[in-house]
């Protein structure tokens, strides 16, 4: 299914990256990394990930990173609308 990530979702992105980059530089590309993989699976499968509000699903990044992507599944697409630290408020995505 095709994967269409929200301008919000890459400032979101971004901002964990530069975060990374100037906590541990190698971290940032292993960051890079495990967001790849996790909506590389979010695209292949879209309806394993639970849904945690209505229609909106959260697919967890593999550790070390406390990372989540909120998507949903819309039609022929999935739309991510946030990529997050798990420990931010979640209602952070819904006022999008």
């Amino acid at each position: 299914m095709k994967l269409r990530f929200r301008s919000v979702a890459e400032a979101d992105a971004a901002e964990a990256i530069r975060w990374y980059v100037e906590q541990k530089p190698d971290l940032a590309s292993r960051f890079l990394e495990a967001l790849t993989v996790t909506l590389r699976n979010v695209e292949r499968s879209p309806a394993l990930y639970p849904a945690v509000d209505g229609e909106m699903r959260r697919a967890l990044f593999p550790k070390p990173f406390p990372y989540m992507v909120l998507y949903k599944i819309e039609r022929d697409m999935v739309s991510v609308y946030a990529v997050l630290h798990q420990a931010r408020d979640p209602a952070r995505w819904k006022r999008r």
